[in-house]
């Protein structure tokens, strides 16, 4: 079969830009928290299965096929929701959850699934005065390229840094889409003699419609990475002077369930203490290793043996486990609130009952929610001045 190399440029260019849109949604998502985290995963997922979609469909426009083909407009649409389903599960165990060996595996299975899927009911879609036949050897050996080089795709989010390379990530993507179809079609088979017809209330698409359909998609993949790479505009963050605790909200459970805010007195630290020798944290990002001053650091959270700091704008991986962190950090005014967090007191803005529990705010823009284990409120309180000491 023979190709137009100009579209199947295109073809990898727009994977590639999908991936790259996707791939930075799912590494935004690892830093956000409740619905926001939830939107990102499913925008990665819908930009990736997006750029699977019209690399697709374009490598499709740049084969010749015989006259007179057409997509059935139903598999068409069933062939993008699932794949932004199956690739959906990709980016959940890419960025939801710890980065081990096992959801590394589980992903890279996902996504060449996801990509294998959307072909091969983006072929069924065809339809015309031939039959397609697929030569199961080359069948399976797609589906293994889609897998093994989505997995090279998705190692660098395995990588314990903040800011991912999405460049060499975007375009193994699109080299794995590219590289599933292309290996696909060489397996296809065109029976000249059948007749793969339309039923009568079947609505196909023609080839020149299907056409505008596919450049109106690659204009949004393209448009949608333009805008990622636009620059965020630098985050103001309220100075907090050392040594004392911003103003305060309290926000106690009333009887109706309902939380009622009042302010409180900015308070000290509940005791001095002798200032520790110097500390640094090391922290690992996409610019190198940072060793940074505990008062640069807003909150730390567990994640597998390492710890995840966070100092008001981004952040990275640091190497001790969060009992190490712990030790190091509570003497200069760190409190870990629950078993998988530490917050700066200082940075504490409000607190919140939550449940058995509760929720603190940290001053820093946009505003960082924390839980607080049942267990650690009381301790928390007496730290904050909001509780007198026994």
């Amino acid at each position: 079969m023979r190709y137009d190399p100009g579209l199947v440029l295109l073809s990898i260019l727009l994977a590639s830009l999908g991936g790259h849109v996707g791939f930075g949604f799912a590494r935004s998502s690892r830093t956000a928290t409740g619905g926001r985290r939830r939107v990102l995963l499913a925008a990665a997922a819908g930009a990736l299965g997006l750029g699977i979609w019209t690399m697709h469909f374009v490598g499709m426009l740049a084969a010749e096929l015989p006259a007179g083909i057409g997509y059935a407009v139903l598999p068409t649409l069933l062939s993008f929701l699932l794949c932004v389903l199956v690739v959906g599960v990709a980016v959940f165990f890419t960025a939801a959850v710890p980065p081990t060996p096992m959801h590394r595996a589980v992903a890279a299975v996902a996504m060449g699934l996801g990509i294998a899927t959307m072909h091969y009911l983006g072929m069924n879609a065809l339809r015309g005065v031939f039959c397609v036949g697929h030569d199961p050897l080359l069948v399976a050996a797609s589906v293994i390229v889609g897998v093994a080089v989505s997995g090279g795709a998705l190692l660098p989010f395995a990588r314990p840094q903040t800011r991912l390379p999405l460049a060499p990530s975007a375009l193994l993507f699109g080299i794995a889409v590219a590289g599933l179809h292309y290996t696909a079609m060489a397996g296809v088979e065109l029976d000249l003699a059948s007749l793969c017809a339309a039923a009568s209330d079947e609505l196909v698409l023609s080839e020149q419609q299907l056409a505008i359909v596919v450049a109106l998609l690659g204009f949004v993949v393209a448009g949608g990475f333009l805008l990622y790479l636009l620059p965020d505009a630098p985050a103001a963050v309220a100075p907090v002077l050392p040594g004392a605790l911003p103003p305060l909200e309290l926000a106690p459970a009333t009887a109706g369930g309902a939380s009622a805010t009042r302010p409180i007195a900015a308070s000290p630290p509940a005791a001095t203490v002798a200032t520790p020798a110097p500390l640094r944290v090391p922290v690992r990002g996409f610019d190198g290793i940072r060793l940074l001053d505990p008062q640069e650091i807003v909150c730390l959270r567990a994640e597998a043996h390492y710890t995840r700091v966070f100092d008001g704008r981004r952040e990275g991986l640091c190497d001790w486990s969060i009992s190490e962190a712990d030790a190091r950090l509570e003497p200069r005014g760190f409190y870990r609130c629950h078993r998988c967090h530490l917050v700066r007191l200082e940075r504490v803005r409000a607190l919140h009952r939550a449940g058995k529990g509760a929720i603190v705010s940290l001053a820093c823009e946009p505003v960082r929610e924390v839980p607080v284990s049942r267990g650690r409120l009381a301790e928390l309180e007496r730290r904050l001045g909001l509780r007198a000491t026994s």
